[in-house]
């Protein structure tokens, strides 16, 4: 575990270099307008941290970011690797410095599945721990401007499926590409499921309706989600396996630049 927690200190450290703006033209956050995603952290932390802000939610980091573009949010929460997709796609938008937590992306299971959470957690741990969670963690977070390297994974076509529940809005860690599902997560489940026998099924839905699937048994898997207190008491976790906190995004024209030579 001791070479997990290193990668996720060098991975954040990587996410927030290079962000030295600070907000000139935006109002203060603590009354601003803020859109945050339905089910995320972001819906609950927002309310809670700025009391007396508007706070509007969206269904999907796209209206979100829409809202953002149109003026009707002063800031959008989103986690930093969909916001940085979104800042490498959209030269008008900059990710604030200031991390709002420290979560650890895991996978979400049915607490009835004890079997299947065991064998998963055993094969997670074993790539958090032997440096297949780094690699494939590299494949979907290249240096600046280099391209996606899509590695060439073995999947089953026949035996059990696994159901994997993702959204296909978050790129890179799930997006389609060419009509296929792709990015990080896919790649992780794809691998986990080879090695249990199994062939991948992923349902593609909103963040929000996840653990009722998981709960209903329409899913077996939730391939990305934050552990909290209140869907722990739902649902099992695993270890943690991707550093991803929440970042405020907002528009580059409502911002000064510092300079740092000051």
């Amino acid at each position: 575990m001791k070479r997990v927690f290193i990668s996720i200190g060098i991975l954040i450290t990587l996410f927030l270099s290079g962000c030295n703006q600070t907000a000139a033209t935006l109002p203060p956050v603590e009354t601003a307008k803020i859109g945050t995603m339905i089910g995320t952290v972001s819906e609950i932390i927002a309310p809670d941290q700025y009391p007396d802000a508007k706070i509007s939610r969206f269904n999907n980091y796209v209206d979100e970011s829409a809202a953002l573009m149109s003026g009707k949010i002063d800031y959008a929460i989103m986690d930093y690797a969909s916001a940085k997709n979104y800042t490498k796609n959209n030269d008008e938008v900059v990710i604030l410095p200031d991390p709002l937590t420290d979560e650890v992306t895991a996978m979400a299971l049915n607490k009835t599945n004890t079997e299947l959470n065991q064998k998963i957690n055993v094969i997670l741990n074993r790539f958090l721990s032997d440096g297949t969670m780094d690699e494939i963690i590299a494949h979907w977070f290249p240096e600046t401007g280099a391209d996606y390297e899509i590695a060439a994974v073995p999947k089953n076509t026949s035996g059990p499926v696994l159901k994997v529940a993702v959204t296909s809005l978050t790129e890179p860690r799930c997006f389609v590409k060419d009509g296929e599902l792709t990015g990080m997560n896919v790649e992780l489940m794809d691998r986990i499921a080879a090695e249990l026998g199994m062939q991948t099924e992923y349902q593609d839905m909103d963040f929000s309706a996840m653990i009722d699937s998981l709960q209903s048994g329409k899913s077996d898997v939730i391939a990305a989600m934050y552990e909290t207190p209140e869907r722990s008491e739902k649902v099992a976790f695993t270890a943690g396996y991707f550093p991803n906190p929440q970042v405020f995004v907002v528009r580059k024209d409502r911002i000064e630049e510092v300079d740092n030579a000051q």
